[in-house]
């Protein structure tokens, strides 16, 4: 399947590349807060900048060394696409999924980001097999409620190639629906600290 790539070189995105291969520190910090202040004031509808401001710096914290691997990317429930602009634009292929009729489409044809739109509750899901190098679900899966959990961690491992994040939003759901994410087969996972857990492929 022919999907879109995007690329949008813009000075902040090209400092923000710059200073991801340096040791992180205040100007890593600097570098984020223009970026984010780059973006029309549409983008602001749904997060303020501060808010915007600590999810940016913490999701490329986490994918520091994917990024500047140009590993390929599949963003489950990717909001605004943030992320995807950031990683496009470093010349890191990244798609997100977001569901039919959401209220963020303006935004993404705004910026012209690659989005498939999808309900994540019905599968399969509209991608070959290992497709990408990493499926992400950021603040995404409790949306898709416990009974779906089991489900969503099959897909997403039929579609990584290499490694898996899943990062939940914290109360009631994620506490009922966390214990039944069982491990797929040939996987391990190699991280869980509550609400954010990875695995990675073996072999």
């Amino acid at each position: 399947m022919a999907l879109p790539l995007c690329f949008c070189p813009n000075p902040e995105v090209r400092n923000i590349y710059r200073c991801l291969q340096m040791p992180l520190g205040p100007y890593y910090d600097e570098t984020i807060v223009k970026y984010i202040k780059s973006w029309p004031p549409e983008q602001h509808r749904y997060l303020d900048k501060k808010m915007q401001e600590k999810l940016i710096k913490e999701q490329i914290r986490l994918y520091t060394e994917e990024i500047l691997a140009k590993k390929s990317v599949l963003d489950v429930g990717c909001g605004m696409g943030i992320f995807l602009e950031v990683c496009q634009s470093m010349g890191t292929l990244a798609i997100g999924v977001d569901i039919p009729d959401s209220d963020f489409t303006p935004i993404h044809k705004s910026r012209w980001l690659p989005v498939v739109y999808h309900d994540c509750r019905k599968f399969p899901w509209p991608f070959p097999a290992r497709a990408f190098d990493v499926v992400r679900c950021v603040a995404t899966i409790t949306f898709l409620q416990p009974e779906n959990f089991s489900f969503t961690l099959q897909e997403m491992a039929r579609i990584a190639r290499q490694k898996i994040l899943i990062i939940a939003n914290k109360g009631a759901t994620w506490d009922k629906g966390k214990p039944l994410l069982t491990t797929p087969k040939g996987w391990e996972l190699v991280r869980d600290e509550g609400t954010l857990m990875t695995w990675r492929r073996n072999g």
